[in-house]
């Protein structure tokens, strides 16, 4: 259940700029783009692609192992007892924990750009995040754990305290879950909303090549985590970050079919610098009552993929259509002396998506060049549309985009 909602941090985070070009700005040129994202969640894809419920990490079997475990004392030795008296194996289930979740996310993005020199842009973003996560969990007890406390009330089994204690904790099976993260530490399973910024990225792009019909651009640059991991107490928070450093550098080659038409074409990569913090070593087998380690880690690197195809004729009208594919590396965690809660931690965190990706928009800078607008300013809106992915969530993206030039 710990890393279930990390990927929420990949792919809500808005990037500098949504359709990639080569432009850079005039020298003394500056521009603010005030970006709003939304997206809502209710599944994530798994290592096979296909779709499984947000809700499915917290969708456990109560097994009459983690029944037994939960005991103490005597009372720990007698339930044992009995369920081997009784044939119960501890392997079999009780019932089964059912959950329903979803998330709602909004990113609003300052996204402020200076022209430097003719070839030289320098940007910066800082997005603040608003999210939602709406939970219920409930449970549902199987035929074997009518029978197991059916038997513990007949009369030759003696059982009888134990068997209104047995029928009174599968009753409240979600109250106890609760009461047992509580002593360990965890916030309850509850709907969760909360507010914060997100990582700030300082962008420079330079322009190689500036052809009539062919432009070519570098664009790198840095992410600071200026945002917030995921909480390990509270089990549905949101991250907004990735927690450590990154790196990042790419190329947008842009080729002009004629001078209101071109396509764009680019790819990046992005460094995760390595860092350390403490990490609940939960295993398959157990992920409430665990211990907690400094631990070394190295998250996956990034590589993402597109090509579009934009249109901007004179009459200030923007529209494009594109493809995007993204790729993120295996966590690589320190652990050596606990292969199970290493495997936990890092199973199905190698991410890929493919993305399709709408733009339409207007913009009065043609007409403000022409001296018929007092203002340049330029307002897109964009879909973006998740046609495939392995190990992430299954989302789409809306955002709306006002830019400034000043």
């Amino acid at each position: 259940m710990q890393k279930s909602l990390l990927l929420l941090c990949l792919g809500c985070t808005p990037s500098l700029f949504a359709f990639e070009n080569a432009k850079v700005l005039p020298p003394g040129v500056r521009n603010l783009t005030v970006r709003n994202v939304m997206t809502s969640i209710s599944g994530k894809t798994d290592s096979a692609g296909v779709t499984q419920p947000l809700a499915q990490p917290l969708q456990k079997d109560l097994t009459f192992k983690k029944m037994v475990n939960n005991e103490k004392g005597v009372k720990k030795t007698m339930l044992q007892a009995f369920l081997l008296h009784e044939g119960f194996r501890e392997d079999e289930a009780a019932g089964t924990y059912t959950a329903d979740m979803s998330g709602n996310v909004h990113v609003i993005a300052p996204i402020f750009a200076a022209g430097i020199t003719e070839r030289w842009t320098l940007g910066m973003a800082i997005p603040f995040y608003q999210a939602k996560m709406k939970a219920s969990v409930g449970f549902r007890a199987s035929k074997r754990g009518q029978d197991f406390v059916d038997r513990l009330q007949q009369p030759q089994n003696n059982q009888t305290e134990s068997a209104l204690e047995a029928a009174d904790k599968m009753n409240d099976a979600v109250g106890q879950l609760n009461k047992k993260l509580v002593e360990n530490g965890y916030e309850r399973l509850e709907s969760w909303s909360g507010n914060d910024i997100g990582d700030l990225t300082v962008l420079s792009k330079y322009r190689l090549i500036n052809r009539e019909r062919f432009q070519l651009a570098n664009m790198s640059g840095v992410v600071a985590p200026t945002g917030s991991t995921q909480e390990q107490n509270a089990l549905l928070s949101v991250p907004t970050g990735f927690g450590v450093w990154g790196l990042f550098t790419g190329f947008s080659a842009d080729t002009y079919l004629r001078s209101d038409l071109f396509v764009n074409q680019y790819g990046k990569y992005t460094y995760e610098a390595p860092d350390s913090r403490r990490l609940r070593l939960a295993t398959e087998d157990e992920s409430i009552e665990v211990a907690t380690k400094a631990t070394s880690f190295k998250l996956g690197d990034l590589y993402e993929a597109g090509t579009s195809i934009q249109y901007e004729p004179h009459i200030g009208l923007l529209a494009g259509i594109g493809y995007v594919y993204t790729y993120k590396e295996k966590d690589q965690y320190q652990l050596p002396n606990n292969p199970a809660a290493k495997e936990k931690v890092e199973v199905d965190t190698d991410q890929q998506a493919h993305t399709m990706e709408y733009r339409l928009g207007y913009s009065t800078v043609p007409a403000f060049q022409d001296k018929t607008f007092a203002v340049p300013v330029l307002t897109t809106l964009e879909y973006k549309q998740v046609i495939a992915s392995r190990n992430a969530l299954v989302k789409n993206l809306i955002s709306v985009d006002l830019m400034l030039f000043f």
